[in-house]
């Protein structure tokens, strides 16, 4: 009888392990879990910090869990006060006609949980963790982001230290908001306040939530990770004097000086005063693609293929107008469409004096009759005054 109540009990204690082992299983199985922190090269795709990207240009389903950006909920002290971090849920759009939506599609709304349970004027944390690959030159690496969030953002953390605190006089609880017309813009590069490094970096945002729906979405506007560096460079074939009505060479020299691609780049070099025409031919290294092999000033061509370490070369002969005065001081541009870069945009200018030659060669005017008389009459005074003094 004692043999079977122990065997009975052996076999419920069993029970009771295999079932609480299997709850500890279940449990670690629904457990939310972020893919890798990702690995960012200057080829990488920068959407990958969108909020709800998918990675292959477009957005998450609300529903799901975002890939990389984390959610979790702390007190007003700062992201220490965190003790839980989750992968941030899409919510989608929550607030239909007050949440502005993703201007390129490729972003949706994400929150803590389902956006609706978090209590009156709470704080809810948003955190971003990646790695730098140590061939990305950390002074170039950039991210400029649009951040719309329900209800305000407070502050931004960037490896640990406080790149941003939007609590002001002004705005006691914060800055931003949901909609268009209420975004913040960063420019995340290498600074004062900001120190990217090689391997995990980190991002947060504090937001301060005053009623439900919360949520947070970031768009970032970026082409890739480490922005397109172009120069322009302008020369002209003499340093002296030009020519009225005479013709003078000029060099447009635009070169890739970064480690991705510049497509887009447009070379600009309009007329100045005191050039009348001018014409250029276009020749192309390392890659790049002329879009027009010649034309005429002035020049204003978009540069569609524009790889690493290549260049794009105008030679331009331009006309010095008839009645040029003064000097002609001529200068090109190079700017890259919606994208950073340090600095956005570049100028280089040549300055030449104007020689006018049909003014040089008149004549010094000649004395008048009168005058002739008059500075006669003054010599002969002179030397009559010599005289007397030799008489005395």
């Amino acid at each position: 009888m004692a043999r079977t109540s122990f065997r009975s009990a052996l076999r419920s204690r069993t029970a009771q392990w295999f079932s609480a082992a299997a709850c500890l299983v279940g449990a670690s199985l629904a457990m939310p879990a972020l893919a890798a922190p990702p690995t960012l090269t200057c080829q990488s795709d920068a959407n990958v910090f969108n909020t709800g990207y998918n990675g292959n240009g477009g957005k998450l389903s609300p529903g799901a869990q975002d890939a990389h950006w984390e959610a979790g909920s702390g007190g007003a002290s700062g992201f220490s006060s965190v003790s839980t971090w989750a992968p941030a849920n899409v919510v989608g759009n929550l607030a239909p006609g007050a949440w502005t939506n993703s201007p390129y599609g490729n972003a949706e709304w994400v929150a803590r949980g389902d956006g609706r349970s978090d209590t009156r004027n709470s704080y809810v944390y948003y955190r971003y963790q990646f790695n730098i690959d140590p061939s990305v030159p950390l002074d170039s690496f950039a991210l400029q982001f649009d951040f719309y969030i329900d209800d305000q953002i407070q502050q931004m953390v960037v490896n640990g230290a406080e790149y941003k605190n939007y609590v002001t006089p002004a705005s006691p609880t914060g800055q931003g908001g949901f909609g268009s017309g209420s975004r913040l813009s960063e420019n995340l590069q290498n600074g004062p306040t900001l120190a990217w490094q090689t391997g995990l970096n980190s991002i947060i945002i504090k937001s301060w939530n005053v009623v439900a729906p919360t949520g947070f979405l970031a768009q970032i506007r970026a082409r890739a990770t480490c922005p397109p560096q172009v120069t322009i460079n302008k020369t002209a074939s003499t340093t002296g004097y030009v020519v009225r009505g005479s013709d003078v060479n000029y060099t447009v020299t635009a070169s890739n000086t970064g480690t991705v691609p510049a497509g887009g780049s447009v070379v600009s070099d309009p007329l100045p005063a005191g050039i009348r025409s001018g014409s250029w031919t276009c020749t192309a290294t390392g890659g790049a693609v002329c879009p027009a092999g010649s034309g005429t000033l002035p020049l204003n061509q978009t540069i569609a293929t524009f790889p690493a370490s290549s260049r794009v070369t105008y030679a331009i002969t331009a006309r010095v107008a008839d009645d040029a005065q003064g000097s002609i001081t001529n200068s090109a541009t190079i700017a890259l469409p919606d994208a950073i870069t340090v600095p956005p945009s570049g100028t280089s200018s040549v300055t030449n004096a104007v020689f006018d030659p049909v003014a040089a060669s008149r004549p010094v005017p000649g004395l008048s009759q009168w005058a002739l008389w008059l500075v006669s009459l003054g010599l002969a005074l002179v030397a009559g005054g010599g005289m007397r003094r030799r008489a005395r």
